[in-house]
């Protein structure tokens, strides 16, 4: 459980990072970027890591069969990465200009869908794999 705990969260941080950076829009910020870069990727990591050790302690609990698990981290990580990518969007494009709520969320869905679905496809795959592995 352990090693699997450390693991998925590795793959966590790693693939949150690169979603994000991946698929955040080039415009200057709104929020106060001059701080530190580490700072504002702790911020996006720490809760992806925090949901998915409890993920993982619920299941370890409740004794959840590994295909589930998959599909339960897959799925609440890739809403985890719209949400991150609607919060990116707001603070470096729709606060400089005039979009509506419906605007900015079909802009989100087409803009990012690439980078989601790829990142959600290599992240699936090696989730598998460290599933496998943990045994």
């Amino acid at each position: 459980m352990s090693k699997k705990l450390v693991f998925v969260n590795l793959l966590v941080v790693f693939s949150t990072c690169l979603q994000v950076l991946w698929s955040t829009p080039d415009a200057i910020s709104a929020s106060n970027m001059s701080t530190s870069s580490l700072i504002y990727i702790e911020k996006i990591v720490c809760f992806g890591v925090i949901f998915t050790t409890i993920l993982l302690i619920a299941f370890w609990r409740i004794k959840m069969a590994d295909k589930n698990q998959i599909r339960v981290i897959c799925c609440t990580t890739v809403i985890y990465w719209v949400f991150v990518n609607f919060i990116e969007f707001q603070d470096r494009v729709a606060s400089w200009s005039t979009f509506s709520f419906l605007e900015t969320w079909s802009y989100i869905l087409v803009y990012n869908s690439l980078p989601l679905l790829v990142s959600t496809a290599l992240f699936s795959i090696l989730l598998i794999f460290i599933y496998r592995v943990s045994r």
